[in-house]
């Protein structure tokens, strides 16, 4: 059984009507991509798709959050 303090925590917020199954798509390309920002601490500040769907990234105290829209900057 792995310790608490090795667990990590992903939250996904979805905004502008991308279905949940597309999301996690975006997602997954963006965790792929590995934390690149900040010191190699944080994913991809903003990533932007070619149907224009971007992932913005934040880096909470015991999170990393990404939010998920389409058409919005």
């Amino acid at each position: 059984m792995s310790s608490l303090s090795n667990s990590q925590k992903l939250i996904i917020e979805v905004k502008g009507g991308i279905s949940m199954a597309d999301a996690i798509d975006y997602a997954k390309e963006v965790v792929k991509m590995g934390k690149i920002c900040n010191k190699n601490t944080q994913y991809c500040y903003v990533t932007e798709f070619k149907d224009k769907t971007m992932v913005y990234s934040d880096k909470n105290e015991k999170s990393d959050k990404l939010t998920i829209r389409r058409g919005e900057r």
